[in-house]
């Protein structure tokens, strides 16, 4: 399936229900915005160089959904995630990033942004917390279990606040100072 973009052009939200495979052609970027856009276990693929960009509207990562490719899958504003669903080149870089019960399995970069609700990673599955800007875990309601690696690659800080919890079970590794 070839989409060019796919943006909110006036009157209700429109939906794009996702059960295949949108793939960013190398060296491009192919942006869902300003849709409902929800991944119904499909497969979303970004070949190397190129991005999927999920920004405004509504993202939803269902459970089963594959973040493939050697380019990235960056998710720049609010969107939920529910269930398990593995990744190679998750992004999660601005926004609310709800959890429902959300397990990571594969790698995730985690650049910006706030984790809330309920998050486990994965046994031998890791966290990367990346260079980009202030991450944080908040509300009474989030709970954040490392099974796997988190491994903690930036300077940035990372927030506990509004009653969040993190609980570490396997290993958490500071590659930098912070």
């Amino acid at each position: 399936m070839l989409f060019r973009s796919c943006f909110y052009n006036g009157g209700a939200q429109s939906m794009l229900d996702n059960r295949g495979t949108p793939r960013a052609a190398a060296g491009h970027t192919l942006t869902m915005g300003g849709i409902d856009f929800v991944n119904t276990g499909g497969t979303l693929d970004a070949e190397g160089g190129a991005a999927l960009l999920y920004s405004g509207g509504t993202a939803r990562f269902l459970d089963g959904t594959l973040f493939t490719g050697a380019g990235v899958n960056r998710v720049v504003s609010n969107a939920s995630f529910a269930g398990a669903f593995t990744s190679a080149n998750l992004e999660l870089a601005n926004g609310t990033f709800s959890g429902d019960g959300a397990v990571l399995k594969g790698d995730v970069r985690f650049t910006g942004g706030v984790l809330a609700g309920t998050w486990t990673v994965a046994a031998g599955q890791v966290l990367h917390g990346s260079d980009g800007s202030f991450k944080y875990l908040d509300g009474a309601a989030t709970q954040v279990t490392n099974q796997g690696k988190v491994s903690w690659d930036s300077t940035n800080a990372w927030y506990l606040q509004g009653g969040a919890s993190f609980s570490n079970r396997a290993s958490f590794v500071a590659n930098a100072d912070t």
